[in-house]
């Protein structure tokens, strides 16, 4: 991205300032959500940001006229500034993106409760950080009942992917695989608590390991994916291949197939790229069964020969 060649008038744009930094937007969405006022040590404390991350970030948040400090000394107090429109207006945006994840988690429990399928556990083991990174959930069931009803899962997730416009990966564990110390738990969705500790070699998840990935197959995933994105024609390409094979009953891959042609349906065509190329789980078991390679262009082909033989 080219850098900025020319300022802007910030009283007609003072969102640039409000908004121009992570630490102005993490203050932001604590006082926006908070109960009443903060000073800036519990500011720091609450929203991760070191103290002189905090001191410089105040200061330009009130001189933009959208916090406002109140007392003395070492006892100012700041509180998002509620009676300007921008104050209104970034109360309600924080509203909206907690409403969302609210909202989210909402949906993972209505999905994962299964009358027939109860599983122990469902929980968020992994958010993303990173625009384009999936979310990772994972799943605590019987040895007999954990492939089903991953499987099961994986079909109803596809509905919240869309709605929420997020990539959701799978990690299942029976009471022997779960890590000695537990997998991460951010958020339990549905279920019971798991266990602190466990004995057990490690996780087992139906979307394939996380061990290391085949660097060929890698690097010929990142040139398909830029090819996505030079000739989107590919990807009705793609479908009508896999409508094709389907028709023949391919036994087992006709699982992952049918899996694809959901992705190619719902998913937009920059996150289609970004999934591709991806190094998750689900990405990584896909790719076995990828329905690009078989419409590549010849010149498409050489070039991936050439790139990644």
């Amino acid at each position: 991205m080219r850098p900025i060649s020319e300022s802007q008038d910030l009283q007609r744009y003072p969102l640039n300032a409000v908004f121009g930094a992570e630490s102005h937007v993490r203050i932001l969405r604590y006082l926006a959500l908070a109960d009443g006022p903060a000073g800036a040590t519990q500011i720091g404390g609450r929203t991760k940001i070191s103290a002189p991350g905090v001191r410089k970030a105040l200061p330009k948040l009130v001189a933009a006229g959208v916090v406002l400090r109140r007392g003395t000394g070492r006892s100012f107090q700041y509180e998002l500034n509620r009676d300007t429109q921008l104050g209104v207006a970034i109360a309600d945006l924080y509203g909206a993106e907690s409403r969302r994840h609210h909202d989210l988690l909402r949906r993972l429990r209505e999905v994962a409760e299964r009358p027939e399928l109860v599983p122990r556990s469902v929980w968020v083991q992994s958010s993303p950080v990173e625009p384009g990174a999936p979310m990772i959930v994972g799943v605590l069931h019987s040895p007999r009942e954990l492939g089903p009803y991953l499987r099961d899962l994986r079909l109803r997730l596809a509905d919240v992917e869309r709605e929420f416009e997020v990539t959701i990966e799978l990690a299942g564990y029976t009471v022997a695989d779960l890590p000695d110390r537990g997998p991460p738990v951010e958020q339990l969705v549905a279920g019971v608590p798991l266990p602190s500790t466990r004995n057990g070699p490690g996780s087992s998840t139906l979307d394939g390991s996380h061990g290391a990935l085949d660097s060929r197959a890698h690097e010929r995933a990142k040139l398909v994916s830029s090819m996505i994105e030079k000739d989107p024609t590919l990807v009705p390409k793609a479908r009508e291949w896999i409508e094709r094979v389907l028709e023949e009953d391919r036994g087992m891959a006709a699982a992952d197939l049918r899996e694809w042609r959901a992705l190619l349906d719902t998913y937009s065509l920059p996150r289609l790229a970004r999934f591709v190329k991806s190094r998750t789980p689900r990405a990584e078991r896909l790719r076995q069964s990828s329905p690009f390679l078989p419409v590549l262009t010849e010149h498409q082909r050489d070039q991936l020969e050439e790139k990644a033989p």
